[in-house]
């Protein structure tokens, strides 16, 4: 018979990897280096508490922020906006912080990519223009420290993403603040591979299933639906360090 392996978080971040299969033709997370950035600016992306893998970034962050008045020692900070909905530990430690209504964030991604568009002379995107404090700043202080620049966002709307890559793009960030070539292999989840599949569970098209340290009937979108189609399927195995 057919065998599939399906990986799928219980917070997806399959939108950035789609992004990427648009703009650079590989369905990857780029690997990120706060420890690079001079300008760092997130659109909801909480990278200090929650987003992907926050202790690893919290430390890269930490370098920026370190200032010594010794002989030889880093004079220079990392300046860090945050645009937000909800107050996160990131932005409660940023130096700029506004908000937006979550309804807006698709619009303040196309406003950060014009802005630095005209700075850059590249073309604009259309869009309805919204008003973000700072975000103007933002871009200027983006297209300065071309090349040690980042725009990470927390949307997993791969369309947002997608405008997000293109300004990073702008800013030179591929290649020192992010990197394709050595992608993050840890949040590989594919929302659509794993709603298909409780699909065919329900319509008793499969045969046997494995859930190898995985629970989706009590932490999926769709666990109900599974919970209903797990006795259509013939042989049900889960290996988990729980009951």
């Amino acid at each position: 018979g057919n065998v599939q392996h399906i990986q799928w978080d219980a917070v997806s971040y399959q939108g950035i990897r789609l992004a990427h299969k648009n703009v650079l033709g590989k369905e990857v997370i780029p690997a990120i280096d706060f420890s690079k950035a001079k300008t760092i600016v997130s659109l909801g992306a909480d990278f200090l508490g929650s987003w992907i893998a926050p202790s690893e970034f919290s430390s890269q962050w930490a370098v920026t922020r370190r200032v010594s008045s010794e002989k030889g020692g880093k004079k220079d900070m990392s300046r860090h906006y945050q645009f937000e909905t909800i107050m996160s530990t990131t932005g409660a430690n940023a130096d700029y912080r506004a908000t937006y209504k979550p309804s807006q964030e698709g619009l303040v991604a196309v406003a950060l990519y014009n802005a630095v568009a005209k700075l850059t002379g590249a073309a604009g995107i259309a869009g309805s223009a919204v008003k973000v404090e700072n975000l103007e700043k933002a871009a200027k202080d983006l297209v300065a420290s071309k090349g040690a620049s980042i725009i990470v966002a927390g949307s997993n709307d791969p369309e947002i993403q997608k405008i997000v890559a293109a300004t990073n793009a702008l800013v030179g960030a591929y290649g020192s603040t992010l990197n394709t070539a050595i992608p993050l292999n840890y949040r590989q989840g594919n929302d659509m591979a794993m709603a298909n599949f409780i699909k065919e569970a329900g319509a008793g098209q499969i045969g046997a299933v494995v859930f190898y340290n995985a629970n989706p009937v009590y932490n999926h979108p769709m666990g109900a639906a599974l919970a209903t189609a797990l006795p259509k399927v013939e042989v049900s195995l889960a290996t988990n360090d729980r009951a």
